[in-house]
């Protein structure tokens, strides 16, 4: 039986020496335009996303 989900969280943790703004801001806009699984969970129920960054 299929599984129904009303929420999904993204954790996305990578390595970079860049803005935490500029790292939020292109993957809210990566997950907004870009991911055709995210966007087809949001006509059903509610994405969110957060980050963590390693500095190197």
């Amino acid at each position: 039986m299929p599984a129904l989900f009303d929420r999904v969280h993204l954790t996305i943790t990578l390595r970079a020496d860049l803005d935490d703004e500029l790292i939020a801001r292109i993957i809210d806009q990566t997950i907004k335009w870009f991911c055709p699984i995210a966007a087809m969970f949001a006509e059903v129920g509610e994405v969110t996303a957060e980050h963590r960054v390693v500095r190197r």
